[in-house]
């Protein structure tokens, strides 16, 4: 950070209050159209509209030459997994309550907690575990989760678990 900026917590919430907007929308937008289009349909169009976004953004900030192939291979594993992660988000919105999905997708930090150590070397602190658990019952209070009678779209399909076997 450079000496005349600051931190500035005021900025950072209106774009976290823009950005969990975006992503209710979203999740409001799938589910209407899920009788009309696919989830793979769906991901496709958002993706273009993406692609077409970032291109026209580096055209008019004058980056476009910054935009090489050197890692092609690892842009192109990770794009993978998050199409595969995003289409299973959307087909989890059109099974189970959106309360559920969300709860769900605040996992994130939590597997962050988890596999930060082993991808990335990092230590398991107290305050990081703590703040896990935290995190945990939160989405539990919100989940709600009743393990006699789970949802369909919160299990893994019997398609899919035996072709890990």
């Amino acid at each position: 950070m450079s000496a005349d900026t600051g931190a500035r917590p005021l900025v950072a919430a209106v774009w976290m209050t823009g950005s969990i907007a975006s992503f209710t929308a979203m999740a409001v937008a799938a589910r209407q159209i899920n009788g009309i289009h696919d989830t793979f349909e769906i991901m496709a169009a958002r993706s273009l509209v993406g692609l077409c976004l970032v291109v026209a953004a580096a055209a008019a900030l004058g980056r476009l030459a910054e935009i090489s192939r050197l890692r092609l291979g690892g842009h192109l594993l990770r794009n993978v997994v998050h199409f595969t992660g995003q289409n299973l988000w959307f087909w989890a919105l059109t099974m189970i309550p959106m309360a559920q999905v969300f709860a769900l997708e605040f996992t994130a930090p939590i597997w962050v907690i988890i596999l930060s150590p082993l991808l990335l070397g990092e230590p398991i602190t107290r305050e990081r575990v703590l703040a896990g658990l935290f995190g945990f019952g939160g989405i539990l209070l919100v989940a709600r989760p009743d393990f006699g009678a789970l949802d369909f779209g919160v299990l893994p399909r019997r398609e899919v678990l035996s072709a890990l076997h």
